[in-house]
Parts: structure tokens; C-alpha cells; sequence
């Protein structure tokens, strides 16, 4: 079992921080509807700052039981989640994908290693797709 450290959660915290700053930057810089510009704002960007505020503000302790798990994998995740954002035009590929950084990131505070592991399969799921996507569109 591994515990993650306060400067594991702090960065943690810290990347999803920069996914909500980057998620604001997608909000001002394309023509979005009152509607999408609301959800983007209140369904994601708010909701990735609370889950900022909840892992740097509570000193939790989080145990992971699957030792294959360790805080690489969650790093790993959201430094690739912010890469996708920045390839990202359509609001509903961004929402799809900042929903399941959310539910990677309610997965860590549970501290349920079941849920953190099935956050990160849905995760790469929806990684792999980007990659198919962007690669049909090379294509033609």
C-alpha cells in the first residue's frame, strides 16, 4: 500500500488547478452560447476547483491497495487530460473529458482504489478515442 504524501496531494491539486485555468482559457478564447459557456463554467471549471480546494486544504491521508497504483498514474492522467484540452473545439468533447477528470479526482478523495482504477481506465478510454478521432481526421 501506498499513502500519497501532502506533496503528492499538493500537486495534484496544482494540476487540477491548471486544468481549470486551461479550461477558462477555452472558455474566452472561442465563440461559445450563454448555455455552453454556463456549463463549462459551472458544471467543470467550478467543480475542478473545488476538487482543488478539498485536496489542498484537508490534510487526507489517501491508501491506494493496489500496489501497481501509484501517484505516476494519477500525474500521468491529468498532465495527458491537459494536453487533450489544448486539441480540443467542440464543448461537448471538453465536457466528456473534464467529466472524467472529476470522477478521477472523486475516486482519489474516496481513497476507493476500485474507483481510481476504473476513473483511469474511463480515462484512457476516452484518451484513446481522442487519438482515433484526431487520427480519422489526418486521414482525410
Amino acid at each position: 500500500m501506498k499513502e500519497l504524501t501532502a506533496d503528492e496531494l499538493a500537486d495534484l491539486a496544482d494540476r487540477f488547478t491548471k486544468l481549470s485555468t486551461q479550461l477558462f482559457e477555452f472558455r474566452v478564447t472561442h465563440s461559445l452560447t450563454a448555455e455552453d459557456e454556463h456549463l463549462l463554467r459551472v458544471e467543470c471549471e467550478q467543480k475542478l476547483d473545488a476538487l482543488a480546494n478539498v485536496l489542498r486544504g484537508q490534510a487526507i491521508a489517501l491508501v491506494v491497495t493496489d500496489a501497481s497504483l501509484k501517484s505516476g498514474a494519477l500525474l500521468a492522467a491529468l498532465a495527458s487530460a491537459g494536453k487533450t484540452l489544448e486539441k480540443l473545439d467542440k464543448v461537448r468533447d471538453v465536457i466528456g473529458l473534464v467529466t472524467n477528470v472529476i470522477a478521477l479526482g472523486g475516486a482519489v478523495l474516496s481513497g476507493n482504489a476500485k474507483a481510481i482504477l476504473k476513473a483511469l481506465k474511463a480515462f484512457r478510454q476516452e484518451d484513446d478515442d481522442g487519438a482515433e478521432d484526431a487520427e480519422d481526421t489526418a486521414a482525410t
